[in-house]
C-alpha cells in the first residue's frame, strides 16, 4: 500500500497528519477515537478499510513448523488424567523408605542410604515407587476401606558408587474386597 493511499484512508477516518516530508508519517488521533492509542491500532484501522483479503500473505517473522511427536509416546499428564478418570486417586509418598522394607521387597537392589536421615524408618532412598504405595494401601486397609485404587508418579533412586541415578516412574495398586 502506497503512502498516498494510507493518507487517504486515514484522513477519511478523521485522522490528521504532521507533514515532515519524509518516509515517516506522523498521525494525530482525534479526541473521540479513544480506541486508537498505539501504532497497532492504526494498522488495524488501515487493514479494516483496505480489506483483509487485499493484504499480502507472508510466512511470518519466524520459522513456523509443528514439532512431530511419536504416537507411541504419551505425556505423563495425560496418563495421570486417564487414571483419575478411571477412578484412581493420585498419592504422593516420601522418597525415603525404611531399610528393612527396601531389603524385603528388593534384595537385589541396594538402596541409597542417607547420611543424615529424618528418622531411622526413613533412612534409604526408594528404588521403586511400590514401597510407598504398599504403605498407603496398608494404611487404608487398616481403616477397612473396601475399594482402593491408587497411583503415584515420581523419581526412584539407584546408586552406583558416588553417582546417583534418578529415573521417573509410574506405578499403581488396586484392591477390591467383596464382603458377603
Amino acid at each position: 500500500m502506497e503512502q498516498e493511499e494510507v493518507r487517504d484512508i486515514l484522513s477519511r477516518l478523521g485522522f490528521g497528519f504532521a507533514d515532515d516530508g519524509g518516509e515517516v508519517l506522523t498521525v494525530s488521533v482525534p479526541s473521540y477515537r479513544f480506541d486508537v492509542s498505539i501504532e497497532a491500532d492504526l494498522i488495524e484501522e488501515l487493514a479494516r478499510i483496505y480489506g483483509y483479503n487485499n493484504l499480502p500473505q507472508t510466512g511470518g517473522l519466524g520459522k513456523q513448523s509443528l514439532s512431530s511427536k511419536p504416537e507411541s509416546r504419551t505425556e505423563l499428564g495425560q496418563i495421570r488424567q486417564q487414571l483419575v478418570a478411571l477412578g484412581y486417586q493420585e498419592v504422593v509418598t516420601y522418597s525415603f523408605i525404611e531399610p528393612s522394607l527396601a531389603d524385603t521387597l528388593f534384595p537385589d537392589q541396594p538402596g541409597v542410604s542417607l547420611q543424615n536421615p529424618i528418622s531411622s524408618d526413613m533412612a534409604v532412598m526408594r528404588t521403586s515407587i511400590l514401597p510407598g504405595l504398599i504403605t498407603t494401601l496398608k494404611y487404608n486397609e487398616n481403616r477397612q476401606i473396601e475399594r482402593i485404587r491408587i497411583f503415584e508418579s515420581g523419581l526412584v533412586f539407584q546408586g552406583s558408587g558416588e553417582e546417583i541415578k534418578q529415573t521417573a516412574m509410574l506405578a499403581g495398586l488396586f484392591l477390591a474386597i467383596k464382603c458377603r
